[in-house]
């Protein structure tokens, strides 16, 4: 099952570049030398969804989260969008999967809201360092994630973020001015929060306890 999980993810994360701009964006969108890495992470991220001990409807979220966030990290490095398409088609369907699993979507609902809230006011704060796009990816990936996973989600992108733009500064690859694509750490922050986010929570309230 790990080798199969590990040879799916690779065939996904390869595809996904094309597919995803076929679908969403009239056409391939796909950036040349981006398919090895996304293969490389996908295959990575199945692995580990197979491997965590959530239950079989957490692991469709789960896989369903995963392919959302590929897709938007691809599409976002490949042209600097988050189609509204995308981000509304994931939003649905972690609210379908969740109603048909007789989940409750009140306190995903929230989530979502304070996922795309929170981002709104960073992007205010920053003078519009965060895109829309951005903003309704966290929203459609809160919903899947739930309270308090999407908090700790999007603090682990901003840190991630962070530290990486202070890497690209310190080595002057880019300027203050640069805009660089935040996709690629909300998908680190979401996942990471999905498969580990109430462990990491126990941990950080533990050190003030």
């Amino acid at each position: 099952m790990e080798w199969l999980a590990l040879f799916v993810g690779g065939l996904v994360g390869w595809w996904i570049p094309g597919v995803s701009g076929r679908i969403f964006l009239s056409g391939p969108q796909g950036k040349r030398g981006i398919q090895p890495a996304m293969a490389v992470v996908g295959a990575g991220g199945f692995h580990l969804l197979v491997l965590s001990s959530l239950t079989l409807g957490e692991q469709i979220i789960g896989g369903l989260l995963l392919l959302f966030l590929l897709a938007a990290v691809a599409l976002d490095l490949s042209c600097r969008l988050i189609p509204n398409r995308l981000n509304g088609m994931a939003a649905l369907g972690f609210l379908l999967v969740r109603l048909l699993s007789g989940q409750e979507v009140l306190s995903p609902l929230g989530a979502g809201l304070f996922g795309g809230g929170i981002l709104l006011a960073i992007s205010l704060l920053s003078r519009g360092g965060v895109g829309g796009g951005d903003m309704k990816m966290a929203a459609a990936a809160g919903l899947a994630l739930g309270w308090p996973k999407v908090a700790t989600g999007v603090g682990l992108a901003v840190l991630s973020g962070g530290l990486w733009a202070s890497f690209l500064l310190m080595t002057g690859k880019v300027d203050r001015k640069t805009l660089l694509p935040f996709a690629p750490h909300l998908a680190i922050g979401f996942y990471v929060s999905w498969l580990w986010g109430e462990i990491l929570v126990r941990k950080y309230l533990s050190l003030y306890s």
